[in-house]
């Protein structure tokens, strides 16, 4: 261990303590469209195209808008883990909520948080979403899992998770109050 040993608590402890917060959680399962499933299952030697498709699936992508729209006064916290797919879901995220727009953007966009993003920009990211009360749409990759607390955040939408999903689910569900 590097430190003092803050918590030994199962998730549904440190919920109970209020330690975590209290979640209610929402799988979205979608049916991908024929063209999409005859792509995917033609790709079934390259794992990581499959990944890639498995995150940008068009009818996940729509959903996600669909949520972030339905969500529109709320700070919402997306997580992709799937770093390569991040940028790409960002822009597609934000082209078709400005067509939705007629060309200007609704919502607030918060910024993109990942490994591969400058200490300025993180932490330019970092206190916008921090900002009490802002209202918004930030996405991480595996670096907003862990370690970065978001008190006012208000919905958490999980894009792709991959190995350790469950404690993943614990650590974001950690992140707001």
């Amino acid at each position: 261990f590097v430190g003092p040993l803050l918590y030994e608590l199962t998730p549904a402890e440190a919920r109970t303590k209020g330690v975590i917060a209290t979640t209610r959680q929402t799988v979205v399962e979608l049916a991908p469209s024929p063209n999409f499933l005859r792509l995917y299952e033609a790709s079934e030697k390259d794992v990581e195209a499959r990944r890639m498709l498995a995150v940008l699936c068009p009818q996940k992508v729509h959903a996600l808008v669909h949520t972030l729209r339905s969500a529109a006064a709320r700070k919402v916290l997306v997580f992709c883990d799937k770093v390569e797919a991040l940028a790409l879901l960002a822009d597609d995220v934000l082209r078709r909520e400005e067509a939705a727009a007629g060309g200007g953007v609704e919502r607030p966009f918060l910024g993109v948080l990942s490994g591969g993003v400058g200490q300025k920009r993180r932490r330019e990211v970092y206190e916008a979403v921090r900002t009490p009360h802002a209202k918004g749409v930030a996405l991480f990759s595996r670096v907003g899992g862990a370690a970065l607390d978001f008190p006012d955040g208000e919905l958490i939408v999980a894009v792709s998770l991959v190995d350790g999903a469950a404690q993943q689910k614990t650590q974001r569900d950690g992140r707001v109050q």
